[in-house]
Order: structure tokens, then sequence, then C-alpha cells
């Protein structure tokens, strides 16, 4: 182990220094991901034994009488931990929040064949690529365009703005939980994919081309850290991705749709509000009424990545990546003043709360209209529904994981609102939801919606398995040639 600390150690004082660059530049926020086992969570005899050894050193080193707290090698260095203020140019990539989407042109004339493959990945098949569009955080309303043109299914998170028109696929969540992911060949990546491990391990494939649409350079790309071919337009994608296979869109189209009507069918048939059914009337609200949607981190954008239909284009906003729970409050009062329209935030309760410090606005200032929708269940809930849920089943953890993943507080919202002087309502049915939303969207105002975690991880397993069953018996109907 201290070997391996040791190499961990330096790992991280050379990324430190590599972000710190040129200390004459001009300052800025330097953002370091660390990989972490995954997941990260006891699996085995041996994670149990580790933990009360490591709990049992902790309260020793705490117990004994220091003037100065242990500096560990790599806490203090001389380089300032500055780095270069990047310009990102994603003028390739047109972006609008409107509510009438621009719709550009990606290329002209007949689909080239192709120019060539990557070395050491699968090679198209003669009778056409198997290919799928990623359209990630970003990816912006051409992406949809790309998918239509070119013929192929969509992947679109809620926050890629690519999430309509007819190439989108319902559900892809649950599809990508099946055997027809293994046949793709080519991931066209559009964005930065954020939400789910399916995509993940799609993206990680190495018998999968992934071709990544990346005009210009963006902060978060590493080079080499992922095998990927860049590629600067969607026209230089087409002509590498060549013909794409006859029937492959359809397939993917008629296997989302089961999926999806099966969902709503089982999730329908729960009597009380939940986080998928919250979503699913937030988004329809928005396409409705034009407001733009700021979706909070952890189960609300997740909730909307399942049940957000791509009837009809949302303008959505999130602040995603590691530490997105940030400044959501504040974030949708900057998008009302910079947009000038209403925006509507479906956020949990930790969401609001870590940021509840934003709902202060000082006397004479411009106050935007905002809609909080809350998902109050006391807590963090996504631990429930990921291994953490599992874990607590454990009596020897039980009373761990609530304490530092499910988070529990006892904060009344009413009180909350009344101290920022904002207004407050409550909604324990679809019915008093839907009379708040069919209101005009005036002020700021908090919506909670009261709901129960503790069963949170069997309601979700029941609407994914009803969504994969049904998607599996379409396949099982309508097999995929090899």
């Amino acid at each position: 182990m201290p070997d391996d600390q040791d190499a961990a150690a330096e790992a991280l004082r050379q990324a430190l220094a590599a972000a710190g660059g040129d200390a004459t530049t001009a300052p800025g926020p330097v953002h370091l991901n660390l990989a972490l086992r995954d997941p990260l969570y006891p699996w085995a005899e041996e994670d149990h034994v580790f933990l009360k050894n490591w709990a049992e050193d902790l309260a020793a080193e705490l117990a004994e009488d220091r003037p100065q707290p242990i500096a560990h090698p790599w806490a203090v260095f001389d380089e300032a931990l500055v780095t270069d203020n990047l310009e990102t140019d994603t003028s390739g990539l047109p972006r609008d929040i409107g509510r009438n989407f621009r719709i550009h042109d990606v290329h002209g004339g007949s689909i080239p064949a192709p120019l060539g493959e990557n070395p050491g990945k699968r090679p198209t098949t003669p009778d056409g690529a198997r290919a799928v569009v990623m359209a990630g955080d970003g990816a912006g309303p051409a992406a949809a365009r790309f998918a239509e043109e070119a013929g192929l299914p969509l992947m679109a998170e809620p926050s890629s703005n690519a999430r309509f028109g007819k190439s989108a696929v319902h559900s892809y969540q649950n599809v990508l939980e099946l055997d027809i992911v293994d046949y793709v060949d080519t991931v066209v990546l559009v964005g930065r994919p954020t939400l789910s491990r399916q995509v993940a391990a799609m993206l990680q494939r190495e018998d999968v081309r992934v071709l990544a649409v990346r005009p210009g350079p963006v902060p978060w790309f590493e080079e080499g850290r992922r095998d990927e071919q860049v590629v600067n337009t969607f026209q230089e994608a087409l002509e590498l991705l060549g013909p794409v296979r006859d029937g492959w869109f359809e397939l993917w189209e008629a296997t989302g749709i089961a999926a999806c009507d099966a969902l709503r069918t089982q999730a329908n048939s729960t009597p009380i509000l939940t986080g998928p059914h919250v979503a699913h009337a937030v988004w329809d609200a928005c396409a409705a009424d034009g407001a733009v949607l700021v979706a909070g981190s952890s189960n609300p954008i997740r909730d909307l990545d399942l049940v957000a239909w791509p009837d009809d284009p949302v303008a959505v906003v999130a602040n995603r990546g590691v530490s997105g729970i940030d400044g959501t409050v504040a974030t949708a009062h900057g998008v009302g003043l910079g947009t000038g329209r209403p925006v509507r935030v479906f956020l949990g309760d930790l969401t609001l709360l870590h940021d509840a410090g934003a709902l202060l606005v000082g006397e004479g200032e411009e106050v935007p209209d905002i809609q909080f929708v809350v998902l109050n269940d006391k807590g963090g809930g996504i631990f429930g529904k990921l291994e953490h849920g599992a874990v607590a089943e454990d009596e020897r953890y039980t009373g761990t994981v609530e304490r530092f993943f499910g988070t529990p507080h006892a904060v009344s919202l009413p009180d909350l609102c009344a101290a920022y002087g904002v207004e407050y309502s409550e909604a324990n049915t679809a019915i008093e939801l839907a009379a708040i939303f069919a209101a005009p969207l005036r002020g700021r105002r908090v919506i909670e919606i009261p709901i129960d975690r503790a069963g949170l991880r069997e309601f979700h397993k029941g609407i994914r398995g009803a969504a994969q069953d049904a998607a599996r018996e379409y396949l099982a109907k309508n097999p995929i040639k090899a």
C-alpha cells in the first residue's frame, strides 16, 4: 500500500503542477478530476476489515495531543495553482436556447463512401455502418439535425439541447442495457456525456470507433485520456462514417418506443407523485410556456433523461460535472436575467439548500421570474438507487450510509422562503402541480413536492425492468441480422 500511495501522491503532484502553468499568466480556477475506485463502496470482506482498521487508526490519530496537524508531503507546493485562460471556439457547433431552435445545414449532397477505418476498431460492415449519435451536455441542436439527415439513432441528454426531432430515441438508457448495443460499431460523439454508465461503457469498448465532432478546443478534454478520433466538422464525420445499414435507425426507434410505453404504464401504476412524474410534468410545462429549464444535478436531471419525451424542444441549462450541485439557484437567476425569459428549475432539496443564499436579492435589483420545483425527500435519494442502497441493507452500514450519503435534514422550506421573501406552494398530487403550472409564471416561487425516498430503489427497479422487458420482447420478435 505505501508504494501505491506514493505513486498516487506523485501523480497528483504532477497534475497540480501541470495545471498551475506559468505564474505570470492570468489566474483562473483549476478543476481536477480524481479517479477513485468505482464504485466507492465495500464489496468484499477485506473492505470491511480495511474500513474498520482505518476508522480505528483515524480515531487514534485524532486523540493524540499534537500542536500541529499532520502535513502530507503533497499538501504544499511552490508552484502557483493557476492555469491559462482558455478561450473555447464553439462557432462550429451552433447553440441556441431560444424557444424555436435554429437548425443549421450540416452537409450537402449525398453521403460519400468511407475514407478509412481506425486501426484496432471493428470495421464498418459491407452493408453499412451500425452507428449511433451521442449528444452530451452542450452538443446543440445541430447534433439532432445531423442524426436526422444521416439516418442515425440519437441518444440525447437533456442538457444537450438536441433532445428533439424524429431521430431521438425514447428511453435510450434502457435500450442501451440490451444486446442491441453489442452491434454498435461507431459512435458519433457531440458534446460531453455526463449522465449514465451505459453510455460510458459503450464509449470505452475497444471494438467501437468513436468519432468526436469537436470544432475547437474544450477545457474539459485531456489528450490521450480517451480513445477517440477527433473531427472538426459533421461533414468529416459523415465521410468517415459512410453509408448506414438499412433499417438500423428504425430498429432503434421501435425498440425505444416499446421501452417508453412500458415505462409509462408501470410508472402510472404508482398512486403517488415520484421524480419521473414530476420530471415529465416540468418538461411539458416548459414546452408549453417557453420557460427555460434549469436542471439540477443528482436525481432531477436523470429523471428528465428517463422520461422527457423528445416531442417538443425545451431549452435546458445544467451545471454538469463533479460539483454540479454548486450554484444552481444562482445559475437560475443568471439565466432569467440574461435571457429575459421565465425560468423553471427542477432540483432536489439538497441542491436548493446548498445554494439557498442565492435567493437573497438586494433591494432595488431586478428580480427574474423563476419557479423552483423542489423534490424534497429530506436527503440524497440518488444513493439509494446506486450500490450504496444495497450496502445500507447491511446493518453494519445502515447508519453510516444514511448519515454520509442520505444526509437527512429537517429544514422547513416554507420558513426558508419566508426569510428570503420568496413565495411558497406545496403540491402533493399531479392535479395540484398541473394547476400551479397552468398559471402564468411570474415572480419567484418555490414549489415543494414531498416524496419518500424509502421506496425509491424498488420503484426505479420496477419501471426500468418493465421498460427493458418490453424492449427485449420487441427485439426477440425482430432480431438483428448479423
